[in-house]
């Protein structure tokens, strides 16, 4: 991120230390390409234009070792209502509003056509099948015994 930008305001810094705190300095899927001596990689910076780069492999390393933290040093894990002190209190409502915004997009006019005539079908009842069994063959060290020298 730009020197510039980094302190514009708190939820700027905010924004920056949740990014590298949830993900890696880089994917594995941008990386386009490796010769033993340099490596290929993309990125988009702020306009979406996408950038191909290619570096010597130690300045590569040297770059992606700056996101590595200090030894003893404590990351950020949960933070507000996902801390692990409040998960309990805040779980009825982080559940209740991810329903709700799941109903809120579902449309409410949506009707399901019969594939072969065409005509709308109408809901008569929901059958919930018994789980499967606890035992399944394949599932036990005898059974994989039975199944590799068989």
């Amino acid at each position: 991120m730009p020197e510039k930008s980094r302190i514009a305001s708190k939820r700027m810094i905010g924004k920056y230390v949740a990014r590298y705190v949830r993900h890696p300095a880089i994917a594995n899927t941008r990386i386009c390409g490796y010769d033993g001596k340099t490596v290929t990689f993309w990125y988009k910076d702020n306009d979406g234009v996408k950038h191909v780069v290619t570096m010597d492999v130690f300045e590569f390393i040297g770059t992606l070792i700056q996101h590595i933290p200090d030894r003893q040093f404590k990351m950020i894990r949960y933070y507000g209502a996902y801390a692990r002190k409040w998960k309990a209190s805040f779980a009825f409502y982080l559940q209740g509003s991810i329903t709700q915004s799941k109903l809120n997009d579902f449309p409410r006019n949506r009707s399901v056509k019969c594939p072969v005539c065409g005509h709308v079908m109408e809901f008569v009842m929901y059958w919930k099948n018994e789980p499967p069994p606890k035992n399944v063959f394949g599932t036990q060290i005898l059974d994989w015994n039975y199944m590799c020298f068989r």
